[in-house]
């Protein structure tokens, strides 16, 4: 029996049993690689609306305050109680913050983007305290703020919205990194390799025949 008899069954055998393995194994890799993406797409998704809902419940606040300073004379301030049924009524409202879905994104962005978690961390809890604090907001754990006799000046509101503003813009960028940083990422997940191994077996493989066929 001829050398060539041999080893060319083997060498197929071998091309096939490697390109069979790698087949697998890039399968569950391209599985995973679906996962991930999947998980990042929604990741994104879900921040950039959350973002751009907590810049309009900004902005709808700022303008609601400059609406009721335009529209009552005088120069009297405003009592807290009355300023916080007004966020109430934002807050009830479909401009209201959706809690739950930015507590989902803080926690996917902790545990799965850190970057894009201390951007996150840099701008979203201030801008709450911040709207808590002028409304006299109590959260849980705190110890219930008494308003009764509190007010807000004109001079003090005015202050207040021009921060909301500029926090507005801080958060505005923010949420373009973010995205773009994730975008980024998702395009690395999903884009093709332009060679991969089991390219090279059947290259291998061609060779080694072609070479018993001399």
């Amino acid at each position: 029996m001829d050398f060539k008899d041999v080893i060319t069954p083997l060498a197929t055998l071998a091309a096939v049993w490697l390109a069979a393995n790698f087949t697998l194994r890039n399968e569950l890799r391209k599985k995973e690689l679906e996962i991930k993406a999947a998980h990042l797409e929604k990741l994104s998704e879900n921040c950039d609306s959350t973002l751009i809902h907590l810049i309009n419940y900004a902005g709808s606040i700022a303008s609601m305050l400059d609406a009721h300073m335009h529209f009552t004379p005088g120069n009297e301030p405003f009592r807290v109680h009355f300023l916080n049924d007004l966020l109430t009524q934002i807050d009830d409202s479909p401009r209201g913050l959706d809690l739950e879905k930015m507590h989902w994104c803080r926690h996917g962005l902790e545990f799965h983007r850190e970057n894009e978690w201390k951007r996150w961390s840099e701008v979203v809890p201030s801008l709450k305290d911040r709207i808590y604090d002028f409304f006299m907001v109590t959260t849980p754990g705190d110890e219930n703020l008494v308003m009764l006799d509190k007010s807000r000046t004109r001079a003090e509101i005015a202050e207040f919205t021009a921060d909301l503003r500029v926090r507005i813009k801080d958060i505005d960028v923010q949420r373009k990194e973010i995205v773009s940083a994730m975008a980024n990422d998702f395009r690395l997940l999903t884009q093709s390799a332009p060679n991969n191994i089991y390219d090279l077996v059947f290259k291998c493989r061609k060779r080694l025949l072609d070479f018993f066929k001399r």
